[in-house]
């Protein structure tokens, strides 16, 4: 067969438990946008946030997964709520996976300079499985998933975001409700969504006039699945060009492993870079290098990002923070 369906089931034997579910999206940028891990975020920077991701995984595969993602919120009728919407189409070989939700989140003052979000998330993703895109070089292979399949599931975040202009700290958890609503082949076993926990932490540290520091850390363990770490520390440079780097640790249980490093798997190196060509229009990319058996065969994923915020007049927002959003 050709290689596409050997990339295919690596990822499925190898990264996830076989034929049986299947784990969130995952990006480098996510700290630019927390959105993508925690609605408790919408509405956060006071103004109309964009964000569009484009994800290349391991391109040097054929059928390597590609992802599309786009991200609006802001907030709603007071600083006290806000809405978002995100839409996210993942492919990898002959399977893709259209997702479309709302969150919405509550934001409560708890000082002049502090903030605790409550947010929830709802949507609808679309399966679908196309054998027309495979070419097999011979029939009759057990392993290749046949037929063609279109299916359909409701799924739910739930997510708590505090922040302060110095540092903010956010939970969440994902896939808590999943139900299917269709499928048109019940033959084939459509992968069910994992449920995902989220911690996160970051700080934001001014050096001098022109040179800040913003470490951060992400700890992401899927229900069934290998916990990873991202821990990250980025520069920011004349409050204009963002530099850092990450390290993403992958550990087979949540323990002192993580502290370690050792008896990990999935590790990788994370390089980043963002830019604000003026106040409402921002670009990025990040290069991620995994640490493990695939340098040996294909390596890298490519990530690009843009993001455009259009201000909204905060006359009516009581409780505004007027310090600059870094998170």
């Amino acid at each position: 067969m050709k290689r596409i369906f050997a990339f295919v089931y690596l990822l499925v034997f190898l990264s996830v438990p076989p034929a049986k579910a299947q784990t969130d999206l995952q990006f480098s940028q996510y700290m630019f946008n927390l959105l993508y891990i925690n609605p408790g975020y919408a509405g956060y920077k006071e103004q109309i946030n964009t964000t569009a991701f484009f994800r290349s995984q391991y391109s040097g595969f054929s059928g390597a997964p590609t992802t599309y993602s786009l991200s609006v919120d802001a907030p709603w009728f007071s600083d006290n709520m806000g809405l978002g919407l995100q839409v996210n189409d993942d492919k990898i070989g002959i399977q893709s996976n259209l997702t479309a939700s709302f969150a919405y989140s509550y934001r409560i003052a708890l000082t002049e300079e502090s903030r605790l979000c409550l947010g929830l998330q709802a949507g609808i993703s679309q399966f679908t499985q196309n054998p027309a895109l495979a070419s097999p070089a011979q029939t009759g292979d057990p392993l290749i998933l046949s037929g063609s399949v279109n299916a359909s599931n409701l799924t739910s975040r739930f997510g708590l975001f505090y922040y302060s202009n110095l540092f903010y700290f956010g939970v969440s958890a994902t896939n808590l409700y999943t139900k299917p609503l269709n499928n048109n082949n019940p033959s084939i076993v459509v992968p069910a969504q994992l449920r995902n926990y989220y911690l996160t932490a970051g700080a934001f540290l001014q050096i001098n006039d022109n040179i800040a520091l913003k470490p951060s850390i992400l700890i992401k363990s899927p229900q069934d699945g290998v916990t990873t770490a991202d821990i990250n520390c980025f520069l920011l440079l004349s409050n204009r060009f963002w530099l850092g780097t990450s390290y993403r640790l992958g550990v087979t249980t949540f323990d002192s492993a993580i502290i370690r490093g050792t008896g990990g798997t999935g590790n990788a190196a994370l390089f980043l870079a963002e830019f604000y060509v003026n106040t409402k229009l921002r670009i990025g990319y990040a290069y991620d290098f995994p640490l493990n058996n695939l340098i040996s065969a294909k390596s890298g994923s490519n990530e690009f990002s843009i993001g455009y915020y259009l201000p909204i007049s905060r006359s009516n927002f009581k409780n505004s923070m007027v310090t600059p959003r870094y998170f």
